[in-house]
């Protein structure tokens, strides 16, 4: 009988089959690496992913192209409408309304005539026209907008003469703020008031004026006029530096002086005695109303000076002719 343990010769034998099975799995991963080395695995994640990243290149290549070139398009495609629309009869510019009182011939206007039948309504600059517009001293205010397809709408507030300026020996028109508009022609009226002694520093043509002199002129005539019942048209007022401001009346045609301020009470106190100075007008050189509840008046014949005291109601009484000389 064998000296062998039972299961040893199984033993051998199942190490002789371990060790055939080693073998055999170290041929077939020697294998799978030689295949790998020469191939590459299938189921590699370093090779999949050099292979989906050379794939992704020229995918994005190809897309930024496409991208620019229909960027491209799209810009030569716009430029192309908008010299075909901009060229179009269809928006030329063939109507100017204009909207509030204009005086002013609309040929005068710098720019604005020439616009009509040749200007396209898309591409012209409204603040350019409403600009020009404003460069008018006549013109107060402007606003211009576009009415598609061919009209231009422009909205004015224009100013009105109120008076007119002596200025070296020039009348000018001026509205009630005393800016100079223009100088006046054939057939301009003549039928308002003038202010005279103002030197050319004093006003200039569509600028407002600084200082008193014009404000205060125009304040005068104003006060007047809401009593023309009484004293009829202004025919001038003069300005003085020193003396203030002079008032010449079409129903008493001597010099009013009345200075720079108080022009309400000032006139009041005319009114009350204004029939009696025009009995006497002939006799009479001058009044002044400088004085504090006074109408003092310079007569023609003597010299002297006649006041009448607060209200009116005295008769004229002739004061010393020492005063004659004020």
């Amino acid at each position: 009988m064998s000296s062998q343990k039972p299961g040893s010769s199984f033993r051998a034998c199942g190490s002789d089959e371990v060790a055939a099975m080693k073998e055999k799995r170290k041929g077939g991963y020697a294998a799978r690496e030689t295949e790998m080395a020469l191939f590459g695995s299938p189921s590699s994640t370093p090779g999949r992913t050099r292979r989906a990243v050379g794939r992704a290149r020229p995918k994005r290549s190809f897309r930024a192209l496409s991208w620019i070139g229909g960027t491209a398009f799209s810009v030569l495609l716009a430029g192309v409408l908008a010299k075909g629309i901009t060229g179009s009869s269809f928006f030329a510019l063939e109507r100017i309304a204009v909207e509030g009182s204009l005086q002013t011939s609309l040929g005068e206007i710098p720019g604005l005539m020439a616009l009509k039948g040749g200007g396209n309504l898309l591409t012209l600059d409204i603040s350019e026209v409403a600009r020009g517009l404003g460069s008018r001293p006549e013109i107060r205010r402007a606003s211009v907008a576009k009415r598609f397809p061919n009209e231009l709408v422009v909205k004015v507030e224009e100013r009105k003469p109120s008076v007119l300026v002596l200025v070296e020996g020039k009348l000018y028109q001026a509205d009630e703020e005393g800016v100079l508009l223009r100088e006046i022609g054939p057939g301009d009226p003549m039928d308002l008031p003038v202010i005279s002694g103002l030197s050319r520093s004093a006003v200039a043509v569509g600028v407002k004026p600084d200082g008193r002199q014009v404000p205060s002129a125009i304040r005068l005539l104003r006060v007047v006029e809401r009593k023309a019942s009484t004293f009829g048209l202004v025919s001038e007022v003069r300005v003085d530096p020193v003396e203030g401001l002079t008032l010449f009346l079409e129903e008493l045609p001597v010099p009013v002086r009345v200075g720079w301020e108080n022009f309400e009470q000032k006139i009041s106190r005319l009114e009350r005695v204004f029939s009696r100075l025009t009995e006497r007008e002939g006799e009479l050189v001058s009044v002044d109303l400088r004085f504090d509840h006074q109408v003092v008046v310079r007569q023609r014949p003597a010299g002297a000076k006649v006041a009448v005291r607060k209200g009116g109601t005295a008769a004229l009484a002739q004061l010393s002719p020492v005063l004659s000389d004020r």
